[in-house]
């Protein structure tokens, strides 16, 4: 989930659980695309960047902190994430493992390198590129829809 966005720096962060498979993923090939649309401007953006973990750092745990109890319990559960389950009917609250859930807690920090922007009209669609390098914007060219 989206969690912070910095215009300036060029950066995205997002919270997600370590046993998650995206976490893998990202260890593997840090190189990132993130996809978002917006249905009523009819907007489309491509962030192409790199990502960096962070887990068990002293900076998430100040993100930690602020975090209320429900959303410290998401990264609570003793399966990982996509694991299926036989019956949802399971109401049962967790109680809370503030040790254990922060230990799964992790930042997905994203360093954009470049945004790729559509917008889709019925008269005329437009695309654009944008790139970036250290932050700073570096070059744009109109691109063909």
């Amino acid at each position: 989930i989206l969690r912070h966005v910095d215009k300036e720096k060029k950066f995205l962060r997002f919270y997600t659980d370590k046993r998650s498979s995206k976490v893998k993923d990202i260890k593997k090939n840090n190189n990132v695309s993130i996809y978002f649309y917006d249905i009523k401007k009819r907007i489309q953006l491509i962030c192409l960047g790199i990502c960096y973990l962070e887990n068990n750092t002293s900076n998430s745990m100040a993100i930690w902190k602020t975090l209320n109890q429900y959303s410290k319990t998401n990264y609570n559960s003793s399966a990982k994430p996509g694991t299926i389950i036989i019956n949802n009917n399971n109401n049962k609250k967790l109680e809370l493992n503030d040790k254990k859930s922060f230990s799964n807690f992790t930042l997905i920090n994203v360093k954009i390198k470049s945004i790729e922007w559509l917008r889709l009209s019925r008269k005329n669609n437009k695309r654009a590129l944008f790139k970036y390098k250290n932050k700073k914007f570096i070059e744009g060219k109109w691109l063909v829809p």
